[in-house]
């Protein structure tokens, strides 16, 4: 009985040993470094993102130039000089060739349990753009002011958060939720998601084709009210307020004849498809 208790005792102390070696601690604390960097820019721009982890917030500016502030931040139970040091982990590169701004960012450490790391960027640039391209892997996307061009966003495990958008919108990726709260959508466009709500208040430009799609998730779409838009939907649609004020949908063609409207000019009416295989379908007015 004794010898099994000094074998007890050794081994905790052993551990005791271990946790000591490799700094770690019973509170958990937060360790950060920050950074910026101001680009001059002259006359069309682009904007490539492309990140493994990362949380941006987007705000537009009427000067020439894109600000982007960079907070690498990492969280654990380890001593606060070994957390300073995973913070050299992230592997940030910011590079402009021709009209184009390069933000790549990856981690190069080995996440685990015992702590979690993640950039925050904060990007000031111009209102209008030719074109964005963000591909994140975890995180969330949020644009807070207006803007407008061309989007192409791949996000997987990443919510993406619109205030005002104007241009061509094309959202693809696994996880996360889509949400844009004003705007005009234009050309040929796309919101695809494999699982995620999708929220979606905006006009449609005429000769669009839309699609907009989730495989487990809700589609709430509001369009302008007395807007004509040919709808089609498959899923489950809980609602369609506007079947009785001028809108084509897949099951009421007729409605706009009734109604003495010129189904000549029905190729310059906006096509929206709305697909959600597990989850419901609403299409309201503003």
């Amino acid at each position: 009985m004794e010898s099994k208790l000094i074998i007890i005792i050794l081994f905790a102390f052993m551990l005791s040993g271990c946790g000591t070696a490799y700094g770690k601690t019973d509170t958990k604390i937060e360790v950060s470094s920050y950074s910026e960097n101001t680009i001059k820019l002259n006359g069309r721009y682009s904007l490539d993102i492309s990140c493994d982890i990362g949380n941006i917030g987007i705000y537009t500016w009427k000067r020439d130039e894109i600000k982007i502030e960079i907070t690498r931040r990492v969280k654990g139970t380890y001593k606060r000089e070994m957390l300073m040091e995973k913070l050299e982990n992230f592997d940030i590169e910011l590079i402009t060739d021709n009209d184009t701004v390069f933000l790549k960012s990856r981690y190069k450490g080995r996440k685990k349990d015992l702590y979690d790391a993640i950039v925050d960027y904060t990007i000031y640039m111009p209102k209008t753009i030719e074109h964005m391209n963000y591909k994140v892997s975890e995180g969330k996307v949020r644009i807070y002011d207006d803007i407008q061009g061309v989007l192409k966003a791949e996000l997987d495990n990443t919510d993406i958060q619109i205030n005002r958008f104007n241009g061509v919108l094309n959202i693809f990726g696994e996880e996360g939720d889509v949400k844009i709260s004003n705007g005009k959508i234009k050309g040929n466009s796309e919101v695809s998601k494999k699982a995620g709500n999708i929220f979606i208040k905006a006009e449609f430009d005429q000769n669009g084709e839309y699609m907009i799609s989730t495989g487990f998730g809700h589609i709430e779409l509001l369009a302008e009210a007395g807007s004509k838009i040919n709808f089609e939907t498959v899923g489950e649609l809980t609602i369609n307020e506007f079947e009785q004020n001028g809108f084509i949908t897949s099951n009421g063609i007729n409605q706009l004849k009734m109604q003495g409207y010129n189904l000549s000019n029905e190729d310059k009416v906006p096509k929206v498809k709305l697909k959600s295989e597990l989850g419901k379908i609403s299409i309201r007015k503003y």
